[in-house]
């Protein structure tokens, strides 16, 4: 369970998010990363006080993400925590971090720097750490597939 509570913020801490454009792909300034992103993580937790938390992790996050000039914002709630994304866009670079609010007073960090691989298509590292709770760390890889969100029908 502490896994959950910490994996999502950490998606959401999505956090520090750095991009870096290759100029290959000559990816414009403007470029809005608005849209469903879905976020799949692979690393490793350490540190934990209950050490059955250390050792490998893997998963997945979905959530919206808007951009509205060059900040990024979202907010989503896993059943458990109330996880709030924040970033800045400038030029190619994107910086983010994730913060995951808990019921006792836990709090989680998550920081994410990426680089754009293609169109819709994000990857790079993440890090992260528990505030107020426990002495969990995680540190891994991210790979960010970003898709529109579908529109919802006119009302009748």
């Amino acid at each position: 369970m502490r896994f959950l509570k910490r994996t999502v913020p950490f998606i959401c801490v999505f956090l520090m998010f750095v991009v870096h454009i290759s100029q290959a792909q000559q990816v414009q300034k403007n470029q809005d990363l608005s849209g469903l992103w879905k976020m799949h993580f692979k690393g490793v937790e350490a540190g934990c006080q209950d050490e059955a938390e250390n050792g490998p992790k893997e998963g997945e996050f979905v959530f919206n993400v808007l951009q509205q000039g060059d900040t990024l914002s979202g907010t989503w709630t896993d059943g458990r925590a109330t996880n709030m994304f924040t970033g800045r866009v400038s030029g190619s670079i994107v910086s983010a971090a994730v913060y995951g609010f808990y019921n006792e007073n836990c709090r989680v960090l998550t920081d994410i720097t990426v680089q754009i691989a293609g169109e819709g298509r994000l990857v790079g590292t993440y890090s992260g750490h528990e505030l107020n709770c426990e002495t969990c760390a995680w540190q891994g890889e991210v790979t960010i597939i970003i898709q529109d969100v579908p529109e919802l029908p006119p009302p009748r």
